[in-house]
């Protein structure tokens, strides 16, 4: 006999009547006695005298929670029928195979017997595994992999349709995550941010000047060839009302964004790109393409030296920042320049 069979037997149990039953003996009690007194009330009759010492609610919350009937046979002391009839009573659904293989207890149960048996959380990276499949496809085909044929590689390309997968692939992270691309999910973006972040970090000093000059010279390429969305409004506003300028010149080391003949220029600020001081703090790292970080106050003094090295040359400055640009009408965008460049 099991344990929970020996718990089961011995237990005994106070009938609402005063008489005392073994567990075993409490049913045929109940079904010659009180289901004759009270006829269809009879299940309820049981259950409260069968579960007498037992928390309902906890039991059947514990089971819709992920617990399974044994779990929950051996952590109270219940045969299998009277956990069945209970459920039964209290309308409760009963999963199947499939509803157990989802819950988190029955997948936490699976990672921890592939860990204890193979080291690993995944079975697929055993090597004792990925050596059972190499050795199949060796004796199976005489390769590794089906792919390593360059006939099948080439077959199996061909008969891709990439945009229809692509479109299926779009569709699935639209209706999940209400995004069209995988890095635009916010954990992965995260993910991503703290792997990049931990690489620099942990780079060499050297490589670290070496991302830092190449991450330069990708932002003057940037300013040459592109214009922000923000920098084509303000440069379309002026263009409406007539004012001379020229955009993205280099003076010195660096490149301003809109220079006036009366010396003076008007930089058009990103707020991710320059370091909002409105979003962010002094010691907050800004992850920017390309694996590089600097912190904002690091932006910010970049910032400031570059102000410093045209004003040595007689240049005023004057910035307008992303999110006032967004706030402002194109009168109030004229109103600022008419007042503080003065043409």
């Amino acid at each position: 006999m099991s344990k929970i069979g020996r718990v089961c037997k011995k237990r005994e149990i106070n009938c609402i009547c005063g008489e005392t039953y073994n567990i075993q003996k409490i049913k045929s009690h109940i079904l010659n006695v009180h289901k004759k007194k009270n006829g269809d009330e009879y299940d309820e009759e049981y259950c409260k005298i069968l579960f007498k010492h037992i928390d309902i609610e906890k039991l059947i919350k514990e089971y819709q929670n992920g617990s399974s009937v044994s779990d929950l046979m051996n952590k109270y002391g219940l045969l299998f029928h009277d956990i069945n009839f209970l459920f039964k009573v209290k309308k409760i659904d009963k999963r199947n195979i499939s509803d157990v293989h989802k819950t988190k207890i029955y997948n936490e149960r699976i990672k921890n017997t592939i860990i204890k048996k193979y080291g690993v959380d995944n079975v697929s990276k055993s090597n004792e595994i990925k050596q059972k499949k190499i050795n199949t496809m060796i004796l199976n085909y005489g390769r590794i992999n089906n792919f390593s044929d360059k006939e099948i590689l080439k077959k199996a390309k061909n008969n891709v349709n990439y945009e229809k997968s692509w479109e299926t692939l779009q569709l699935k992270l639209k209706e999940k995550y209400g995004v069209d691309k995988i890095t635009h999910i916010d954990f992965v973006k995260e993910k991503m941010s703290i792997t990049k972040k931990n690489n620099y970090i942990n780079s060499s000093d050297e490589k670290k000047k070496q991302i830092k000059k190449h991450m330069g010279e990708i932002r003057k390429l940037i300013k040459h060839r592109f214009t922000s969305k923000i920098q084509t409004r303000i440069n379309n506003i002026l263009n409406d009302f007539n004012y001379e300028y020229t955009s993205n010149k280099v003076i010195g080391d660096f490149n301003f964004d809109i220079i006036f003949k009366n010396k003076k220029l008007l930089e058009i600020n990103g707020d991710y790109w320059h370091a909002s001081p409105i979003k962010y703090k002094p010691n907050d790292i800004i992850n920017y393409p390309g694996g590089l970080y600097l912190t904002a106050k690091e932006v910010w003094n970049r910032d400031e030296k570059k102000r410093k090295s045209v004003e040595k040359e007689g240049y005023e400055v004057f910035y307008l920042w992303e999110t006032e640009i967004n706030k402002m009408s194109d009168i109030e965008i004229i109103n600022f320049i008419t007042k503080n460049i003065g043409l």
